[in-house]
């Protein structure tokens, strides 16, 4: 009888996830998105109070919580970039995701707001939230617009994120210039610029202990 009751929980809960995910899944209207061109190709992508505005009248209001966790701030050339984890949880459904981003801008509370932003998207991703524009490839969650400047934020990826800890790990030049190439071939031309910046500095460093 108890493993009956456990079976029958499961599946009620399974059940809801899979009504929460229809209706997040909705297509969103037009007032909430945006048009951006990225490397010569037009995307969309959606306004972040949509999705706020979702999860209140979905979840309920008080009902869903988030929690960043900072993983890196610094200052580059005239800009700051942060790198955040922020994680989306819903008790109820006993849901817990977490969405990864970076952002560069001017100014640092941009760069905070940019990384913020774009990771509470790329975790609202996984509740379906904008699946229609991930589906048909019109967004890209690594870019973020900071109206109030007119500046693109560019986020840095998972895989910049690796390649320069692998730079900070780098014993000798030789090591260090194996990686030349991936900085070369990095995407985004501020992510570029870090890269360089960190990849010079550890050869300095490098070649003075010689």
């Amino acid at each position: 009888m108890v493993n009956e009751q456990k079976v029958e929980s499961k599946k009620i809960e399974k059940e809801k996830s899979v009504k929460l995910y229809e209706i997040l899944s909705k297509p969103i209207p037009e007032e909430y998105l945006y048009e951006y061109t990225e490397d010569g190709k037009k995307l969309r992508g959606y306004n972040a109070q949509y999705a706020i505005n979702l999860l209140n009248e979905v979840i309920g209001l008080g009902k869903w919580v988030t929690q960043q966790n900072i993983r890196k701030e610094d200052f580059l050339s005239k800009g700051y970039y942060v790198v955040m984890d922020l994680s989306l949880i819903i008790p109820q459904f006993d849901i817990k995701i977490t969405g990864h981003s970076a952002a560069y801008a001017k100014r640092i509370e941009n760069a905070y707001k940019g990384a913020k932003t774009s990771a509470f998207k790329a975790a609202c991703k996984y509740l379906g939230i904008g699946n229609e524009l991930y589906l048909k490839n019109e967004v890209d969650e690594d870019i973020t617009y900071v109206k109030e400047e007119q500046v693109k934020e560019e986020v840095i990826s998972q895989e910049a994120t690796e390649l320069e800890k692998k730079i900070n790990d780098c014993r000798t030049v030789e090591q260090l210039e194996s990686l030349s190439a991936k900085v070369n071939s990095a995407e985004g031309k501020a992510v570029k610029v870090i890269l360089f910046k960190k990849y010079n500095q550890k050869k300095i460093m490098l070649s003075d202990k010689k």
